[in-house]
């Protein structure tokens, strides 16, 4: 693990960064495409969890990955614009941001993983990209806001309780 001023990152094999965690508190936060000269391309699992003071970020548009529970349970203002460079959105990425009501996917998506946007409370709309083929199972259960969702020919399964409990 290497330390570089709020961040702590790993470098992968290719050279490039993941962030694994954040330790300052900013309320609005720039997540830089490069540390120490390195391209910033992956969110590590947990980097950001339960981060409530944070209520808005923007991402590099060099990042391809967001892990397991990276962002679960921030508070987002009202929404997140992720980068079109972004292909996986890992487990529970933003479960619990309560605040989120919406969220601009990138076209580059390939997967959902399961839990990917559960709990979150004040979502109201989601439109998926041309890209991905399965949305996996609770990604989006508890949304209780949630009154569309636009779903391209490209997917051809949708997971279990995917939209379990979203009453809307």
């Amino acid at each position: 693990m290497i330390k570089s001023g709020d961040y702590q990152y790993i470098l992968l094999t290719d050279g490039t960064a993941e962030l694994t965690n954040y330790t300052a508190y900013a309320e609005f936060l720039t997540v830089p495409a490069q540390i120490d000269g390195h391209a910033v391309t992956s969110i590590g699992s947990e980097a950001f969890i339960n981060s409530e003071f944070l209520s808005s970020i923007i991402l590099p548009d060099c990042l391809t990955t967001i892990g397991i529970d990276a962002f679960c349970g921030c508070s987002f203002h009202t929404s997140i614009t992720l980068p079109n460079s972004l292909t996986s959105i890992g487990n529970g990425a933003f479960a619990g941001c309560e605040s989120l009501t919406r969220s601009i996917l990138p076209s580059s998506l390939t997967s959902i993983e399961a839990w990917a946007f559960s709990g979150c409370e004040s979502l109201e709309s989601i439109t998926l990209p041309g890209s991905p083929t399965c949305i996996r199972n609770w990604a989006f259960s508890g949304c209780k806001s949630l009154t569309s969702v636009t779903t391209p020919d490209s997917v051809t399964s949708i997971g279990e309780r995917t939209f379990y409990n979203c009453t809307s």
